[in-house]
Parts: C-alpha cells; structure tokens; sequence
C-alpha cells in the first residue's frame, strides 16, 4: 500500500511522475488499474460503470489514479491527504488521462486548524484543486463538512459513495 511509504519517498516519486510504489506494484502494470480491458475481464457480465473513492491518503490515491489510468467515470476524494508535498503542483502540471463524469471531494472545516506547517495547507491545497479542477470543465461537488479528519469518517465516506452512485 501507498501508506506504507514515508513522505520523503512518495513526494520524490509523484515529483518524477511515477507510478509505482515499491511492492505495491504499478498503476499502469500488475494490480491492473492502469489496464481497463484486463480489469474488465475479471468481472462477470458488464460494470455499469467504474469509480474510485478513498479516504485520506487513499483519497489523495484516487485523485492521483485519473492522472495514470483512464478507468474511473466518477471519482470521490473524501479528506484527502492533499498537503502531500508538491501534489498541488502536480495536479496543476499534469492533464487527467479521463475526465470524470463526477468528481465528489470534501473536507472536515477543521483539518487546516495545526500547528504542522505541512498538513495546515491541506484546505488551501484542496480548494485550489477543486478550482482547477472547475476551471478544466469537470463537475466538481465540493463539501467542507463540520469537524477534523476524524469526525465522522463513516459517514463522510458515505456521503461521497453516495454522490458519485447517484451522478
């Protein structure tokens, strides 16, 4: 998993665009995300359709997954890690493979309120994405919800599931 890797490491690796992390394979190659044929003989009968959703790093993970694959319609990055050092600026940088049918992000009013100088960015990081994001035509619902990274996480999760489905 990505979360195994400190911060050094994986800002290092989205700074050269890589897309692959260690053991936990590559996005365009082993676990099969980066291949949507591959991904789609797996499955018996047909996907209506296909989206990623995370929380935390894993909705950092998300974002980044439209950068490397063309397989998710609709995305949702719930209290996403995004202080992640130099995400911002790859977001800015780089072009989506595909540009989702919805894209669901949200984060808790709190979670910029640290003494960290690190994690403090992440609404003024969050808020730049999603206006980029705007600003390159995707349809983008953006929440910020009441409480820290820990308030609620269920039901945050929920709330983003729900709003991609419903798209």
């Amino acid at each position: 998993m990505v979360s195994r890797y400190d911060a050094v490491e994986l800002s290092a690796a989205v700074e050269a665009g890589a897309g692959c992390y260690g053991r936990s394979g590559c996005l365009s190659g082993d676990i099969g995300v980066g291949n949507r044929a591959g991904s789609q003989e797996k499955i018996r009968g047909s996907a209506p359709y296909i989206g990623i959703a995370g929380y935390s790093l894993a909705g950092l993970f998300a974002l980044y997954a439209m950068y490397r694959c063309d397989c998710f319609a609709w995305v949702a990055s719930m209290s996403g890690s995004l202080w992640f050092p130099k995400f911002r600026e790859y977001v800015l940088r780089h072009e989506l493979m595909r540009q989702p049918e919805m894209l669901y992000m949200s984060l808790g009013d709190a979670e910029a309120k640290t003494k960290h100088a690190v994690l403090k960015t992440v609404q003024e990081n969050t808020e730049a994405i999603v206006r980029h994001y705007q600003e390159v035509g995707v349809d983008v619902r953006w929440e910020l919800n009441p409480g820290n990274h820990f308030r609620d996480v269920a039901m945050r999760s929920a709330k983003g599931i729900k709003a991609i489905l419903e798209a």
